[in-house]
Parts: structure tokens; sequence; C-alpha cells
């Protein structure tokens, strides 16, 4: 049975809001396993509780073929949506504000707090767009700082209450039906079988070396670093004695390793799930839609594959959680 019924929604519609309609399924699968099923067109993420909690691993997200993606660095922003590429210039977080409240979803009794809207990512970086801080490091990766994809359509799993929901976002002037069809489309692809097995997770230096290993290949460092250690010892040095000027009371020191990867994302990221399971987990593809335009984003198309233990900030109401 849909929620809400054709009755109810006629009645939210004199609201003027998006109007979730959503449809509760038995959970028989992980939340990897439907988003092999579902195949969401890129760019699409999974927002993935890997290590199930009630409080904060109660819920997996699947969202994919968005409806506009926005992304932006400094004050170059780009929007994709079906008409196109838009390309503008201004603050980035006021053009986010403007769109997140031109869609603004009914929060309906029953439903999962996510029922649709923007997800995505903020780098470190987008710092910048609150606070006026030095820019010391190459841009040697000409990333975006930050891109959301706006989706109407969404899978969430409620691992506590160990079920499914498949939830269609209606935009004001849709009719019930219309609404409903999407939906049964989107639980169509929940029940279908996966195309394929995915591949394993696999690395290698060459035939018969293993990338984990770490050694040598042909003379060079399998692990590349953006420092050297004689560099990264004397930034400890440097820390250590501000801790001890009293100038600073901690500094969080990093390095970026990087390696070649043979094959595609995605079986990484369930590697790194197995061995490391998270409440956090993520795994973000901004390859290159079908209107264009991702794969120019600042330098081309790039997924993301992440694990983190903890929530950074949490907002419900008036309250703030960090």
């Amino acid at each position: 049975m849909y929620c809400p019924s054709r009755q109810k929604f006629k009645e939210l519609t004199c609201l003027g809001q998006w109007i979730p309609v959503a449809e509760c399924l038995a959970l028989e699968a992980t939340p990897q396993a439907l988003f092999e099923r579902v195949r969401f067109h890129v760019p699409h993420v999974l927002l993935e509780s890997a290590r199930m909690h009630p409080v904060t691993g109660r819920y997996s997200i699947l969202v994919g073929e968005p409806s506009q993606v926005l992304t932006a660095k400094g004050d170059q922003i780009r929007i994709e949506e079906a008409g196109g590429v838009r390309s503008l210039e201004g603050d980035p977080l006021a053009v986010l504000e403007r769109m997140l409240g031109s869609k603004v979803a009914l929060r309906l009794p029953g439903l999962p707090p996510f029922v649709g809207g923007a997800v995505g990512f903020f780098s470190y970086d987008a710092a910048r767009l609150l606070e006026k801080i030095p820019s010391l490091a190459q841009d040697d990766l000409n990333l975006p700082e930050m891109g959301l994809l706006f989706c109407d359509q969404t899978v969430v799993v409620d691992h506590l209450e160990e079920k499914i929901w498949a939830i269609a976002l209606a935009s004001p002037g849709v009719d019930y039906d219309q609404a409903v069809s999407r939906l049964e489309a989107l639980i169509h692809r929940l029940r279908r079988s996966p195309e394929v097995q995915p591949e394993p997770f696999v690395l290698s230096l060459s035939k018969h070396e293993s990338l984990f290993t770490l050694r040598r290949a042909q003379g060079e460092r399998v692990l590349q670093s953006t420092h050297t250690r004689t560099e990264f010892e004397s930034m400890v040095r440097l820390a250590k004695g501000y801790i001890a000027d009293g100038e600073i009371y901690q500094a969080n020191l990093s390095q970026r390793l990087s390696m070649p990867l043979e094959g595609e994302p995605w079986p990484l990221y369930r590697r790194l799930t197995e061995i490391n399971p998270s409440p956090f987990a993520a795994y973000a593809d901004f390859s290159a839609t079908q209107r264009g335009g991702s794969a120019d984003l600042f330098g081309g198309g790039f997924q993301i594959v992440s694990a983190s233990p903890e929530r950074f900030l949490r907002v419900s109401g008036r309250e703030i959680e960090t």
C-alpha cells in the first residue's frame, strides 16, 4: 500500500510542496546488493551504514539519476539539468540555498528522515567559502570543492526495523498516478537481479606481484606521497614547536598517498567496507552524464570511496550535533 493514499495526496497538493510517495518493502538484501540491482545512471551516490547502530548506523541511502547537479570551485559554479549546463559566477552556498528552497519536501509521519533532495560532498577546501584563509597548497587535482545531486527518487534502508523504503518525490502539479508510476518503476528495479556479479577487488603491479605487498616495481615506489620523509618530519618538529610555545594545542598533519588503480572503483569500495565496516561509508560516482558536463567538471569525472567512523555534523530542527 502506497503512502500517502490517493485521497491524502490530493489534500496535500494544496500546500504547494514536493510530496513523497513511498512503499515499504521487506529488507532481503544488503545496501550494496540493492545498489547493484537499481543501477542508477551516473552520477550516483550510496551512503551506507556498513556498521549498523540504532543511532549512528540506522539508515543507508541510495540516490542517482538526479534532476540537477551542482558543482562549484571558488566562485565558479556549474549546474547540470535537463536543458543543458549553466555556468555561473558567485557564492556557491547562496546558489545552493536557493536551489534547496525551491524544492521543499513535506515530512510525512512514518517515513524516514530523508525522502529525497540534495546528496553530495563538501571538500576540505570548501571552508574558504565561509572564511578567508590562506591557500598555499598546489591544486594538482583540480576537483570541485563541492558537488551535490538533487534527486527526486531514493531508496532508504532502515537497518533497525529491517525494511526498505522506495520513495519518489512528486513535484507540485504532478498527479498521483504519475508519482505512483515512477515509484513502481523504482520498485521493479529493486527486485531485479544484477546484470553481472561484481569482480573481486584486485590491484596488481605485475602478473606476479600484489600491490598490497608495497614492494618496489621497476625501481619506483608503489605508494607515491606528496611529501618526502624529511619534509614530513620537519612538519612534525614545527608543529611540536608551536605547541610548546602555546600557539596551538594540536595540528592535523597529513600527506596524500596515491597508487595506480586498474579496473573500477566500485570493487575497491566493497573491499574497503568488508575490512573496515563503518557507520558512515560512502561511494560517489561523479562520472560523465548523458547530458554532458560532469566529465568537464573541473578536470574530469571522479569517484569518492570513503569509510568514516564518525559523523561530522547533524542538524535536526534547531538542534545541532557535532
